[in-house]
């Protein structure tokens, strides 16, 4: 049996021998990409193809990219005897700018020279790909006014489209806004809308922006970055054995990266119109009103009323200045700190900012408080516009007696200060404990050794530096394996909860086999492809049937925890205990 055996190995490496110079036959090269429009910051695919061995490919000369490696595929086949070989090199590109732009010729080195690709021309669009184009995700931005006034505001909104099923881990990176100020508008609206007889999800992000000067000014673009789940283009291989498992839970998913961008915005900001002589501009740019109120119509000489000035109005009234009381005479005024109350939504900054002051008469008699003024510009009109308070009358009663205004009290008589009364010492009792009264009662005390003292003094910090240490190195002492071990048997244990909804407790699965992918393959994360699941268990030696078995287990769990199913009690009980048995497999 084993002279068998050797003859066969013998028999093979003859073989593949006699076949070995069709590897060094001639090598050709080309390159494809997976469509020639593209909209600004989308990705796309270069593949670059091989055809009889291996090569390196130089991407340099892609300065109007960024590139990010996609990874590699060899096909094999054996043709009437003559063995032929392929490897293409995926890369994914995003463009840089709009316009017209050129893949060059790369180099590659092959065993037989340096060989080149044909380049390659793409249209990259300024525009965002719409649903015209049977976009699945798509993103707009607009504003609400191109042309405003300095201090006015406008709304910047911010939507993106998804008809297909996205990832949790979106990035959303709002523009600069440089030269505004903005205020983000908290609560997202989220609905439905159909475009070009689809129906799209729609999220939309609001931001109130304010331009601080006229001039021309430019919104840079967002740029939103998502994975979005496509249904793999091959079939599944458990397909072939049933129809059963044709079905969309044993689909396979994959996700694609995805980087949308927005075009910029032009704004064209228009100078306010000089102001008049007699207006009183306050620098507030919207609709305002002024109202003026106190909190009692009479009051006493000496004691305070209080008054409150409030501006409301929709636009910056959080830019609001105090109002200008001017002097009244008979009373002082005191200055309290403002106060804000601002509602900021998706059609503007809206409130009301209030003044308090303290005024306290010092003479019994009549009281006015004139009419205050605000002088803003609406921009709806395009014109200044004024709004006035009414006038406050305070009835002011004379101080009652002993409560005279403390202005009006009279200076002491002589600036000497008064005796201090001093008070005699008295023996009130024994104290506690007797007091000693010769030197009989003082004894002496052994002397503390330098050593002692140095200890006793550093004793308590040495105890801390040696409890740190040892934990310190009990933490180093945790490898990568066993953090994710300890990770996937905490999630398992998290699903084992009864109270858990689907949701949580397909999530608790899969995060429960993913770390324990990670452990096998001694690394750190929390998320993986197929691929490189695959590999990782393959470099850690696991059997070719478990490491299917794991994988198809993995987009089970993706698939159910992606597309809403619901999970029955038995279901549940099995899956728990397959996940198990594949984590502990995976972890030991």
């Amino acid at each position: 049996m084993v002279f068998k055996t050797k003859t066969l190995l013998i028999v093979l490496a003859w073989s593949l021998l006699a076949l070995s110079p069709a590897w060094a036959g001639d090598v050709s090269v080309r390159a494809q990409v997976d469509r020639t429009r593209i909209a600004n910051g989308e990705p796309f695919r270069l593949s670059v193809t091989l055809q009889g061995g291996p090569g390196t490919v130089d991407l340099s000369g892609l300065s109007d990219f960024d590139v990010a490696s996609r990874g590699s595929s060899t096909n094999i086949q054996l043709i009437n005897g003559r063995l032929s070989k392929e490897i293409r090199y995926d890369y994914g590109l995003i463009p840089k700018k709009t316009g017209r732009l050129t893949i060059p010729a790369l180099p590659v080195e092959t065993d037989n020279g340096v060989l080149h690709t044909p380049p390659i021309a793409v249209e990259v669009t300024d525009q965002p790909q719409t649903a015209d184009d049977s976009a699945d995700v798509f993103v707009q931005a607009e504003i609400s006014t191109p042309a405003p006034y300095a201090g006015q505001q406008l709304i910047y909104r911010f939507r993106f489209f998804n008809a297909v099923q996205v990832a949790d881990n979106v990035r959303f990176q709002k523009p600069d806004f440089t030269g505004f100020t903005v205020r983000k508008v908290e609560k997202e609206r989220v609905f439905q809308q159909t475009v070009s007889g689809r129906t799209y999800q729609v999220t939309e992000l609001a931001f109130v922006i304010i331009p601080l000067e006229s001039g021309s000014a430019t919104i840079d673009p967002a740029v939103i970055q998502c994975q979005v789940f496509q249904k793999g283009a091959r079939q599944d291989p458990l397909s072939r054995l049933s129809p059963f498992f044709d079905d969309r839970f044993f689909a396979r998913h994959q996700t694609v990266p995805r980087t949308l961008r927005t075009p910029a915005l032009p704004v064209t900001v228009r100078p306010l119109p000089p102001v008049p002589a007699d207006m009183p501009f306050s620098g507030l740019v919207g609709r305002f009103d002024i109202k003026a109120e106190i909190d009692r119509p009479e009051v006493p000489a000496g004691e305070s009323v209080t008054l409150t000035v409030t501006v409301a109005g929709e636009g910056n009234v959080m830019d609001a200045p105090a109002p200008e009381l001017g002097p009244i005479s008979d009373a002082k005024v005191y200055a309290d700190t403002p106060e804000e109350e601002l509602s900021i939504t998706d059609q503007g900054i809206s409130g009301e900012k209030r003044f308090r002051f303290a005024v306290v008469p010092v003479l019994a008699g009549d009281l006015n408080l004139p009419a205050m003024e605000l002088g803003f510009f609406d921009p709806s009109a395009g014109r200044y516009r004024r709004a006035k308070s009414r006038p406050i009358h305070v009835r002011v009663l004379a101080a009652a007696a002993g409560n005279e205004p403390a202005m009006a009290a009279p200076p002491p008589a002589s600036n000497e200060l008064p005796a201090v009364r001093k008070k005699p010492v008295t023996f009130s009792g024994r104290d506690i404990l007797p007091l000693k009264d010769s030197l009989d009662a003082i004894e002496d005390a052994p002397a503390m050794t330098l050593l002692a003292f140095v200890l006793w003094m550093t004793g308590p910090a040495l105890i801390y530096l040696l409890i740190a240490a040892v934990l310190a190195r009990m933490g180093r002492t945790e490898s990568d394996r066993q953090k994710m071990a300890r990770q996937a048997r905490e999630q398992i244990r998290q699903a084992t909860e009864p109270t858990l909804t689907d949701a949580d407790y397909l999530s608790a699965l899969y995060t429960a086999l993913v770390s324990a992918i990670y452990s096998a393959g001694d690394k750190l994360g929390g998320a993986l492809t197929g691929a490189d699941a695959r590999r990782w268990l393959v470099e850690a030696g696991h059997a070719d049937e478990e490491i299917v078995s794991v994988i198809q287990l993995l987009e089970r769990i993706e698939a159910a925890r992606f597309g809403g199913k619901t999970l029955g009690v038995d279901e549940r009980k099995s899956l728990l205990e397959e996940t198990q048995e594949r984590v502990g497999g995976l972890c030991r």
